[in-house]
């Protein structure tokens, strides 16, 4: 394994991941201002809530707030920290193993067929101690026996590519 620079390209790869996160982690932030809103309207229209009614807004609101800012921040600080580092871990060798994992995507239903059945392929290639995730395009362009360059991030561990050599 070597540590080389992250070039253009992969920073942008690296910037769409983090993209990705903030999206999902935006979908969950609606889920917690409509959950933080309930809690509010429940709290003004309640009577006999023994605490101020100001204070008890403001807690909502703060742990709401909070917890939607530390999700975000966890979401994305392994990204972050590669664009930092400003590396990724490149391994170079031969290829002695390739692999697919299959996972069945079960969606509650117990009367579903395997043909209703999502599939999720996940595509592996072994180089020397190292199994790297890869995608099918790369899965298929490769054989046993290859050399190959390929490269992650260091702390995401993020696929970046793979050149046959």
């Amino acid at each position: 394994m070597e540590i080389e620079k992250l070039n253009s390209f992969e920073k942008s790869r690296i910037n769409l991941e983090i993209k990705q996160a903030l999206l999902s982690s935006l979908a969950l932030g609606v889920i917690a201002i409509i959950v933080a809103s309930s809690l509010t309207i429940f709290f003004l229209r309640s009577d006999n809530l023994h605490l101020e009614k100001g204070l008890a807004i403001t807690f909502v609101v703060f742990v709401a707030a909070t917890g939607l800012l530390s999700y975000f921040y966890l979401s994305i600080k392994d990204y972050l920290a590669d664009l930092r580092s400003g590396s990724k871990n490149t391994y170079v060798g031969q290829i002695t193993g390739k692999s697919v994992n299959t996972n069945w995507g079960w969606h509650g239903n117990t009367a579903a067929d395997a043909i209703s059945q999502p599939k999720l392929d996940e595509y592996f290639i072994v180089v020397g101690p190292q199994k790297i995730f890869i995608s099918k395009e790369d899965f298929d362009r490769l054989n046993i026996g290859d050399i190959v360059k390929a490269s992650t991030s260091i702390k995401s561990n993020i696929f970046l590519g793979v050149i046959k050599e």
